[in-house]
């Protein structure tokens, strides 16, 4: 597959630097430029790199240290991306805790961390309500889903006025906050923000998806995310400053955060946040918002179909999907779809996991490249894929089955 990258393509370097840096540096000559679209909020990266500081601020106040873990049950808002760059910029670990887990799980899982603190998105607080007594939190930071939102439309919507009463009332063991009361301890803070930069440093943990045992807890480094970055900075997808990403994978998986989220951010691009992980949302996202790029499952891409709703595409220069397997004549039914309703591509595959920092391959757009049915791509860029036979622990050749090992940079 190294036939696909140029020799300039292999000599790339990495940045040695925090996630939060290489966005920031990417960026800070564009602060006018959109950021984050959320419910029609236009959030600048000048108002984006602001409200990481005042994040930064608050933490560093509340005692948050270089490899603290920083526990977040959230989904796709944008407090969730100013928690996460916030963490990378003092040092700290975004522990995502995946809302699907159980109480013990979810028990089991924040004591490891041995963390004070717990940021819960207000419709998922049921999430960790069970557990909460269990484990070691002492102070739970409750965001708003309609914080970012804006107010008129914000109005329109509420939360379950139980699940209010519950939250406000509390367990009695842990100290309940507000978004804006956290965020006022910013002013409050004396402390310097950014750490000095050290390689191989984890600033994300995600957790698998417990399909061959017990779920676990995956570091992702700075390293291996700026990696990706990378990748797709050379020719994964050309997606430039001013394209829209539809962020609908949830957040607490790594092609979430990672290439949903970080990955357009470091770009340049707009993305756009959903909370809400469904085929009905996916189908009114794409008739509302009209991205330019957008990953998702397969079973999405077949909602639509589906649907029968036609849709203009034109806009769309990068439908992907991953996470599920698609069959070739799924594949041809959607690629069918994307042309007739004004898409000028295809659809794009890649295969990963959270082990690995997400992506490992991906159906790029190389010149020299050209898709194949039912494939999903080569290696990313600093990834290796090899087969061994499992009996002699021997490198196979290609077309020999065996065990698949795969190394990255993550």
């Amino acid at each position: 597959w190294l036939k696909y990258y140029t020799a300039e393509d292999l000599e790339i370097k990495i940045p040695a630097c925090t996630i939060y840096q290489n966005i920031y540096d990417r960026n800070k000559d564009y602060l006018e430029d959109v950021a984050i679209l959320y419910y029609g909020n236009k959030i600048r990266y000048k108002a984006l790199f602001s409200n990481v500081e005042v994040c930064a601020k608050a933490l560093r106040y509340i005692g948050i240290q270089k490899g603290d873990c920083v526990n977040l049950c959230t989904a796709g808002v944008p407090e969730a991306i100013y928690l996460v760059l916030a963490c990378s910029r003092i040092g700290a670990i975004a522990n995502f805790l995946n809302p699907l887990f159980s109480p013990e799980q979810m028990t089991d899982r924040i004591n490891e961390t041995e963390a004070k603190w717990v940021f819960v998105l207000d419709a998922m607080y049921s999430c960790i309500e069970a557990a909460l007594p269990k484990t070691c939190i002492q102070n739970v930071v409750i965001i708003p889903a309609t914080n970012s939102i804006p107010p008129l439309l914000a109005s329109l919507l509420y939360l379950n006025s139980e699940a209010k009463k519950r939250i406000r009332k509390g367990n009695g063991k842990q100290k309940f906050l507000g978004w804006k009361d956290f965020c006022a301890l910013s002013f409050s803070c004396v402390n310097d923000l950014d750490v000095p930069y050290q390689p191989d440093t984890p600033t994300v943990m995600v957790y698998s998806s417990g399909s061959t045992g017990a779920s676990k807890g995956i570091l992702l480094t700075n390293e291996g995310i700026s990696a990706t970055i990378a990748n797709y900075t050379i020719h994964n997808m050309h997606i430039d400053r001013g394209d829209t990403f539809l962020q609908i994978i949830p957040v607490w998986f790594s092609t979430g955060i990672v290439i949903s989220v970080l990955m357009p951010l470091a770009k340049g691009a707009i993305v756009i946040p959903e909370p809400k992980f469904s085929k009905e949302t996916f189908l009114k996202d794409l008739i509302r918002y009209n991205p330019s790029v957008t990953l998702n499952s397969t079973s999405l891409w077949l909602h639509v179909i589906n649907s029968g709703e036609k849709i203009d595409l034109s806009n769309m220069k990068y439908p992907t999907s991953g996470g599920e397997k698609i069959l070739p004549l799924d594949e041809i039914r959607i690629n069918d779809y994307l042309k007739q309703n004004g898409c000028k591509t295809r659809l794009y595959k890649g295969y990963g996991m959270c082990e690995l920092g997400s992506e490992i391959t991906g159906d790029n757009d190389s010149p020299t490249y050209c898709g194949k049915l039912g494939g999903c791509g080569y290696p990313a860029l600093g990834v290796t894929v090899s087969v061994f036979d499992i009996s002699t622990g021997k490198e196979l050749p290609y077309g020999k089955h065996g065990e698949i090992s795969a190394l990255s940079p993550a």
